[in-house]
């Protein structure tokens, strides 16, 4: 901040000297008013700006630890998730497997022969 304030001031007294220096003409004294006045409204936004620094830092940092902290419980919902579906799934298979070979006898009238060359194409 000081080294802000140190380079605004010595922008202002380059301009400043070199004004005096050069023209006491008053028209050329608005628009070294001008300049000036933009030099510190620039320097003020970069202070500004600076300062919020740390705030903004912070709260990205509490944004990042909140995002990461729902990740982790989502993460452990859908494994749950995941557990419970493949277990079920897998019940419902092997509960199956009778009426999935009724089918396929009813399918092959009895010929199960038939089901090598069909049933890989059912799956594939």
């Amino acid at each position: 901040m000081k080294a802000l304030q140190a380079i605004s001031i010595l922008i202002a007294g380059v301009i400043g000297v070199g004004s005096l220096a050069g023209c006491n003409d008053p028209r050329a004294v608005r628009p070294t008013q001008t300049r000036l006045a933009r030099i510190d409204q620039y320097c003020a936004l970069i202070r500004d700006r600076e300062n919020e620094g740390p705030r903004r830092l912070r709260h990205t940092s509490d944004l990042i630890s909140d995002q990461y902290d729902r990740d982790v419980a989502h993460l452990q919902r859908d494994l749950g998730y995941l557990d419970k579906w493949s277990r079920y799934d897998l019940r419902r298979w092997h509960d199956r497997q009778p009426r999935y070979r009724a089918d396929l006898t009813d399918y092959f009238d009895g010929n199960l022969e038939l089901a090598n060359e069909t049933v890989p194409h059912l799956f594939y």
